[in-house]
């Protein structure tokens, strides 16, 4: 049996952390916070899936989930004193409107995802804490079996705030290899993926395009087709190893890259993993001109 389980750490401030009077220390194992003055009921941070950079300053750390899929919620923390600190989960239509919320006072609960949920968001709200150690929350889908056609969009890797776009990479059936993403800023992964899947798609990346640059990225005949229609539908860039396998509308918005390298290195370009090509693209240009 395998499942999909996501990692939330707390890597960043923003305008809903708690800051006035409060001691922070974010580091890659945890995040110490310390306020013993801080009212109760107070919201210490707080975590979302859909951001807009130019009014949240900050970047979504939750993953997309499933409607009707039952997920385990695993915080891992310390407080003191026991019990100064819960959860809140929210739930949202489409229109930001809220849908329910449910109150977590344990360490772990299995939570279902509301059909009519558009979005969520989690709060750790103050109960008279007066310091907190925290690690990440753990997300864990709860289904008997995840089976590889599956759908699998990622939360963002390698995030940084300070950079305007998101780059989608449209993954093959043969994976990546660990470092073709390296130096790309804000990336999302998007594994399984069909034509057959497009509205999913499209639903769950549309708020990104309301305060990023989108740049969908394929290295494949497939996946550069998928990046193709994602960008048609998305309004937004794609990057592909070649327009030879696309439709002939919307040319306009394809760049084509690693023509060049692909054609030097072409004797022995069946020894290397297709996602070589990756380490092809133009990280400046990707990182809307912000150098890794």
């Amino acid at each position: 049996m395998q499942q999909n389980s996501h990692v939330v750490p707390w890597t960043q401030v923003t305008p809903d952390t708690f800051m006035y009077g409060s001691h922070l220390e974010i580091t890659k194992q945890m995040t110490y916070f310390e306020n013993a003055l801080m009212p109760s009921g107070c919201v210490i941070h707080e975590w979302k899936v859909m951001t807009v950079y130019s009014t949240d300053k900050a970047i979504p750390q939750l993953p997309i989930l499933k409607h009707g899929h039952t997920y385990r919620f695993t915080f891992d923390f310390d407080v003191e004193p026991a019990g100064g600190v819960y959860f809140k989960i929210n739930f949202k239509k489409r229109n930001g409107v809220a849908l329910e919320h449910i109150i977590i006072q344990s360490k772990e609960m299995d939570v279902t995802y509301p059909d009519e949920a558009f979005s969520y968001e989690i709060q750790m709200i103050n109960a008279a804490a007066t310091s907190v150690h925290f690690r990440a929350i753990h997300i864990t889908d709860q289904q008997d079996e995840v089976t590889k056609s599956d759908l699998t969009i990622s939360p963002i890797l390698n995030e940084q705030s300070e950079t305007p776009t998101m780059n989608v990479i449209c993954v093959g059936e043969e994976r990546l290899t660990r470092d073709v993403i390296d130096g790309v800023h804000n990336v999302i992964l998007i594994e399984h993926g069909r034509l057959d899947d497009m509205e999913q798609m499209v639903t769950c990346l549309e708020p990104l395009a309301r305060g990023y640059a989108l740049n969908m990225i394929g290295y494949t005949a497939d996946t550069n087709r998928l990046a193709h229609q994602l960008a048609i539908s998305l309004n937004a860039k794609a990057w592909v190893t070649s327009e030879g396998d696309l439709d002939e509308q919307d040319m306009a918005m394809v760049h084509v890259y690693g023509q060049v390298l692909q054609s030097l290195h072409q004797l022995v370009m069946p020894l290397f993993h297709k996602s070589h090509h990756l380490q092809d693209l133009d990280r400046a240009l990707l990182n809307g001109g912000i150098q890794s």
